[in-house]
């Protein structure tokens, strides 16, 4: 059954800081059911947008608490039923069958880019001009590397670390099922 997830940010903006993303579990059944785990253990809760990478994507999906980052099993790869445009969130990997727990959100339609590269959306923003407006508004927190924060460091040492090395960084407040 289609669920909507509501992601409270601390970026600000004249629509605001939230968005809600749309999740039919039939275009993605393995990435829908692990999203709404991630959802529903608070995972993303004080999360932040570590790799912003502007007119292609913004990614999240390491948990604040570095407790939390361990433990999950990598997913199987699945079918692509939509294209990855604007405004699509997807897990990202690093190859077949390495979905984890981080996610991107397409901020401009990338089809071309990444259809053919393994890469499923599993949920789209519900009002697709103010949830972008939102997504671009996010900072940068590392304008000249695309590959976004230390990922490494950031999993291990949680936000203590992030917020020290990158006190610009935007988060996401809370993220649940409306």
């Amino acid at each position: 059954m289609t669920f909507v997830i509501k992601f409270e940010t601390d970026i600000k903006t004249e629509v605001g800081g939230a968005f809600e993303v749309v999740v039919d579990p039939a275009d993605a059944p393995i990435g829908a059911a692990r999203l709404k785990e991630l959802v529903e253990d608070g995972f993303f809760d004080d999360g932040a947008f570590f790799r912003v990478v502007p007119g292609f994507v913004v990614q999240f999906g390491i948990a604040a608490d570095p407790m939390l980052n361990d433990g999950w099993e990598a997913l199987k790869d699945e079918p692509r039923k939509l294209s990855n445009t604007e405004g699509t969130l997807c897990f990202a990997s690093s190859g077949e069958n390495t979905r984890t727990t981080q996610l991107f959100f397409n901020t401009e339609c990338n089809s071309s880019k990444l259809d053919d590269k393994g890469f499923t959306p599993i949920g789209t923003i519900k009002n697709l001009e103010d949830g972008l407006e939102i997504l671009r508004a996010c900072t940068n927190p590392t304008p000249d590397d695309k590959s976004g924060i230390d990922q490494q460091d950031y999993e291990t040492k949680g936000n203590e670390w992030l917020l020290d090395e990158h006190p610009e960084v935007n988060m996401i407040t809370r993220a649940y099922i409306c």
